[in-house]
């Protein structure tokens, strides 16, 4: 299934669009097929792919959150920014928050 959806993506046009997909098709040659065609991903990481979730999680460890309004979002190791985007919402009785934290810097941590 990997390799024949490699090469179905291939018959598309990604420019400039983001690629999303479930887990099992986050692989190295899955991701590089779109980077190579100008494209974008969103991709989960679950249990498939122990050593990116390890490493994914060690990278974001030290970050603590809620960030106050004296601490900058930046990474408190590397001291390079971090996208953060919230959303609060009350639906169905409760009170629900939704934190996102990303970084580039996941690139060359990651390699």
């Amino acid at each position: 299934e990997i390799p024949t959806s490699t090469q179905i993506l291939k018959a598309f046009d990604v420019r400039g669009k983001v690629i999303t997909t479930d887990a099992l098709l986050t692989q190295k040659t899955f991701c590089q097929t779109i980077i190579e065609n100008d494209g974008d991903y969103l991709l989960p990481i679950k249990d498939n792919q122990p050593d990116l979730l390890a490493d994914i999680r060690d990278f974001f460890q030290p970050i603590s959150y809620p960030f106050s309004n004296d601490t900058p979002e930046v990474h408190p190791l590397l001291g390079e920014p971090l996208a953060v985007h919230e959303t609060v919402e009350k639906a169905h009785g409760r009170l629900e928050t939704r934190c996102v934290i990303a970084s580039t810097s996941l690139t060359e941590y990651l390699k």
